[in-house]
């Protein structure tokens, strides 16, 4: 029996085309490694700016939560002081109220005297 040789010259360029397809798959297959790891360096670099970013916001609050609480001291102080002038002013008023009647009941005193 004769070989084939259609069959032979088929059965190499199978084979070659099966290396071929082979070698194209691995081509596809690093290339989407390649864009997969570049994706992942990306997101990397995406989590590390948005942490970045965290962390300057978060020192941003604690120096406006420190003015504020800075405010909020002072406030408390300026309500003390705002009492303290408000229950003087009470005083005072007492204070003007038992002068102006003595002085009345003085002059009233002096006017029955002097009468």
């Amino acid at each position: 029996m004769k070989p084939n040789t259609n069959n032979k010259a088929f059965n190499n360029g199978f084979r070659q085309n099966s290396s071929n397809s082979n070698v194209g798959l691995m081509i596809d297959q690093q290339n989407s490694l390649n864009y997969s790891h570049r994706l992942a360096e990306e997101s990397l670099q995406i989590g590390e700016d948005v942490l970045e970013s965290f962390k300057r916001q978060n020192d941003s609050l604690k120096r406006i939560q420190n003015k504020v609480n800075y405010t909020i001291g002072d406030l408390g102080l300026s309500q003390g002081i705002i009492k303290l002038i408000g229950s003087r002013d009470q005083q005072d008023r007492r204070i003007v109220i038992f002068l102006t009647i003595l002085l009345f009941a003085f002059i009233g005193t002096l006017y029955y005297v002097f009468k």
